[in-house]
């Protein structure tokens, strides 16, 4: 088993996976952020006078935290499946 394949193997699916996790959850934090601060339900984001910000901050980083974990989680699968171009020769040499 060649031991340099399987280091650069598996630091290419973390870059991967940290790199579409990341994009992935900023994405779709975004666009959840913006669609509840225009929906405004109550008046919990922002109100005549202010914007509140912790409101916006704790829901921006719980959305971002989770989804990067999932994304991060889907793209890892995703790579070890059908994006590794070596699966046959993996365990030669």
């Amino acid at each position: 088993m060649n031991t340099r394949y399987l280091k650069r193997m598996t630091k290419s699916i973390w870059l991967f996976s940290l790199l579409a996790g990341s994009v992935g959850a900023i994405a779709i934090t975004s666009i959840v952020l913006a669609w509840e601060f225009l929906e405004n339900p109550g008046g919990l984001y922002h109100d005549h006078h202010q914007i509140h910000w912790p409101i916006v901050y704790e829901t921006a980083i719980s959305w971002l935290l989770e989804a990067f974990i999932v994304f991060t989680l889907i793209s890892a699968i995703t790579y070890r499946l059908f994006l590794n171009d070596n699966k046959s020769n993996q365990f030669t040499e």
